[in-house]
């Protein structure tokens, strides 16, 4: 019950815990204080996209794939890939994808070695966000005054405070009926289809046929509320961003066609190279600002200084293992740059612009990549790297770093100890890790993969297999051409900041690092719907009218994420299945 960076699990959990179970144990004994309700939240945030995107979901069917899809194809596993790297035990195999019998202790032993072997990797990963928490949030939280608008609504869920808890606000229980019609009725129309349904899904791609307005497909309007409710409730510069350099993207491609270009697909996503150069270069500019800012903050502070070099150690088991599986040195080294620098950029989206659901658009390699090609890539070093990639870095949906900035931030509101709260997130992390590994596991067990989604199980798995064996045999050149789109991308950000000193209202830049990603493709609709709002009640109401309904549009916000929940735990006893938000 993950999938974005407002958790409908954590956040159905939450609420029955402070208005239900903890007002019944008030009765009883003293209850439960705000702290010990943010501690819950907090060690419960980290984890709960674990069993989904933020782990299992890609890295244990990718373990499964390379000898289950060799039968057929025997190229996709090449000789010389570390044994240890995938499931090499065939019984195992068999019982992953067609459910074939094996006892549980042959299953165990299959599937330790690769775990551990991946486990080095993840524990490095995931130990390196968490160390890079309590300087981030100090930059951010204490030096740039985020707002963290997922942190304060979570606060407002959780505090007893009669002057902001959102439970005494008439106008937050409008906005969270108001959703629960709205799903309430499209749901019922999903069991019976004579029920009228409310369309919150407008297409118009079938208009867009002939060149160049081809170029601009897909083009969809998805009106979520809980996007609506949070552009209405963050800076508008930032909710406009996400739609604004979303239609950037597009204009580029529109204007390819039309000069009859025929652009170079990339590595990852199937986005144009030219425009992921231009993110890649907005992205390292990114970076080294954001690097400046800690180093200067290190400077000051012993204890923020202790941690970056703990950083420093994974960030050197990451280079270590990568090449340990036979990727090359200098791409060894690119590769944990560009995962913590897409780490941070997206932590940086949710905590300060509150998105709810942020997707990136290249793989961190492809920095690499670029300009070094695949031409020096052995079949065995594609195929990890493949792996590598697609298993821990391709999906940033579910990713921890922001949910620890939340913990941490929300220990600041409530007054819980830092020390305290920083312990429990490490064993959360860790203890979340390895069950959602064992609950995802026994899951397909049970089932057997070919009987549960097919995208995760078989089309992905067999697609990352396919672009490394491509990588080896069809290698591609560097591409220092793009070197001009990169320096292009870092002029689009860096041009942006600086004109934004002067005019406040222009968008921030945040928005073109995720331009055309699904997550934007989306939610740039609704963010504007929630804009335009917020600029109408500002514009006619004035500031009175906006903090009157700032707690009607949480309730949309909060009202989307239950009926989530309630759509979710629908699936699980009927076969009614119906997406409250994307997939």
């Amino acid at each position: 019950m993950a999938g974005n960076h407002l958790p409908p699990g954590i956040v159905v959990t939450l609420v029955l815990m402070s208005w239900v179970v903890c007002p019944l144990v008030l009765r009883i004994s003293q209850g439960c204080s705000v702290s010990e309700k943010v501690l819950m939240a907090a060690i419960l945030l980290p984890t709960a996209g674990l069993a989904s995107s933020g782990l299992a979901r890609h890295l244990i069917p990718l373990i499964a794939a390379p000898l289950y899809f060799a039968k057929q194809t025997p190229e996709l596993l090449p000789k010389g890939l570390p044994s240890w790297l995938y499931l090499s035990d065939v019984n195992a195999v068999r019982t992953f994808y067609e459910n074939a019998p094996l006892s549980v202790n042959d299953w165990a032993k299959a599937w330790l070695t690769p775990l551990l072997a991946w486990g080095i990797l993840v524990g490095s990963l995931w130990v390196g966000c968490w160390l890079l928490t309590e300087p981030l949030w100090q930059q951010w939280a204490q030096r740039e005054r985020f707002a963290f608008p997922i942190s304060l609504l979570l606060y407002r869920l959780l505090t007893d405070d009669p002057t902001i808890s959102l439970k005494r606000q008439k106008l937050f229980w409008f906005g969270v009926i108001a959703c629960a019609i709205v799903h309430g009725t499209n749901l019922i129309n999903t069991a019976i289809p004579s029920f009228p349904s409310l369309p919150l899904r407008f297409s118009l791609t079938s208009h867009l046929i002939q060149s160049p307005w081809s170029a601009l497909a897909p083009l969809e309007l998805h009106v979520y509320p809980s996007a609506i409710g949070m552009g209405f409730l963050i800076a508008g510069d930032v909710a406009l961003s996400f739609a604004s350099f979303y239609w950037l993207a597009k204009l580029q491609r529109l204007i390819s066609e039309w000069l009859g270009w025929q652009p170079i697909v990339s590595f990852g996503r199937g986005l144009p190279v030219f425009v992921a150069a231009q993110q890649i270069g907005a992205l390292l500019v990114f970076a080294l600002s954001v690097a400046l800012k800690l180093w200067h903050l290190a400077c000051e502070d012993l204890f923020i200084r202790r941690r970056l070099r703990a950083w420093l150690i994974c960030f050197i088991v990451v280079v270590t293992w990568s090449w340990w599986v036979g990727i090359p040195m200098w791409l060894s080294v690119l590769i944990p740059v560009g995962y913590f620098a897409l780490a941070i950029a997206v932590a940086w989206a949710v905590t300060n612009a509150g998105l709810l659901f942020v997707q990136t658009t290249f793989l961190p390699a492809e920095i690499g990549l670029l300009f070094g090609g695949t031409h020096g890539l052995s079949a065995p070093a594609a195929t990890a790297l493949a792996l590598q990639q697609w298993a821990l870095m391709f999906n940033f949906r579910d990713h921890p770093l922001p949910h620890l900035l939340h913990g941490r931030h929300l220990a600041h509101l409530s007054g819980l100890p830092a020390d305290v709260l920083q312990r429990w997130q490490g064993v959360s992390l860790s203890v979340g890790s390895v069950g959602a590994a064992i609950s995802f596991l026994a899951t397909v067990r049970r089932y057997g993969a070919l009987r549960l989604r097919p995208f995760d199980f078989v089309q992905l798995p067999q697609t990352v297999l396919r672009v490394a064996h491509i990588w080896h045999t069809q290698p591609l050149p560097p591409q220092w051409r793009q070197g001009v789109w990169v320096l292009i991308g870092a002029f689009i950000w860096r041009g942006i900041l600086g004109i934004r000193s002067l005019c406040q209202w222009i968008p921030h830049p945040i928005g073109w690092l995720f331009a055309e990603s699904y997550a934007a493709q989306m939610f740039w609709f609704s963010f504007m719907l929630g804009t335009s709002a917020k600029f109408m009640t500002l514009r006619y109401g004035g500031l009175n009218a906006y903090q009157r309904l700032c707690s009607l549009f949480a309730g949309m916000v909060v009202g989307d994420t239950l009926m989530l929940g309630v759509s979710i735990v629908t699936s699980w006893f009927t076969p009614i299945r119906y997406a409250v938000l994307p997939t």
